[in-house]
């Protein structure tokens, strides 16, 4: 997985700027070139949908994301008209580690199949608000998991 420098220190800034809550957002971009790539950072929904409905949505913004599915939708239609794919769905663990949880399988996923089958998952760790680490985890279909991978920036 190839980023540009500047898009993951955004997302950094990002993750900091909305703690002690989840951030979120999507990159649109080509697979294996960081050069088309966009970031959209993109509102966590979360407590909004825990208020409304605790019972079905019983984590709020702190420990978990949704992100504003308007958002998702012009994010899709923009990557469709520049020919670019959603290629990474990230969010924030805050006061947490770098894992792919249970939460975030259940959010790859709805009615059993993959809702981003191109894209990976960028989890930035926040401890007491500072970045402390990221890492990307793609599909593996043979093991039908998620692995993670190894992150490459381009400084250009």
């Amino acid at each position: 997985m190839i980023l540009q420098k500047t898009d993951l220190e955004i997302i950094y800034e990002q993750a900091q700027a909305e703690y002690p809550e989840e951030c979120c957002g999507i990159i649109i971009g080509l697979k294996d070139d960081a050069s088309a790539d966009e970031v959209f950072m993109c509102a966590n929904v979360q407590n909004q949908l825990h208020q409304e409905n605790p019972e079905k949505f019983p984590r709020d913004a702190r420990t978990a994301y949704n992100i504003d599915p308007r958002q998702i939708f012009k994010v899709h239609k923009e990557a469709r008209e520049k020919g670019l794919l959603i290629k990474v769905i990230y969010h924030s663990h805050v006061d947490a580690g770098v894992y792919f949880s249970d939460e975030d399988r259940k959010q790859a996923f709805m009615a059993g199949e993959r809702r981003y089958p191109d894209a990976s998952y960028l989890i930035v760790s926040l401890i007491d608000g500072k970045v402390r680490g990221s890492s990307v985890f793609t599909w593996h279909p043979e093991r039908e998991d998620f692995d993670e991978v190894a992150l490459a920036l381009d400084n250009s």
